[in-house]
């Protein structure tokens, strides 16, 4: 589990549709260095070796939450 922040997630889901860090920084209202700093913890956070890394990771751990909630069961083994 990544246990991420609110933040973070929102930041991942911005950097998977492509948006730049000053793109993100203008429609959270931040500068390009927070922006920056975020996203450089949540790699330091879940081990991530770039961003994209990180949404990858991101999106295959919703991914597997989503599967556990409708089989109501755990991925079959060599898929997770």
């Amino acid at each position: 589990m990544m246990n991420l922040t609110k933040r973070e997630e929102q930041l991942l889901v911005m950097a998977s549709d492509g948006l730049s860090y000053d793109e993100m920084a203008a429609q959270l209202g931040r500068n390009h260095e927070t922006i920056k700093g975020h996203l450089w913890r949540l790699r330091k956070k879940t081990g991530a070796k770039n961003t994209t890394h990180a949404v990858s990771m991101y999106k295959q751990e919703k991914f597997f939450e989503a599967f556990r909630l409708i089989f109501k069961q755990e991925p079959p083994t060599g898929l997770a």
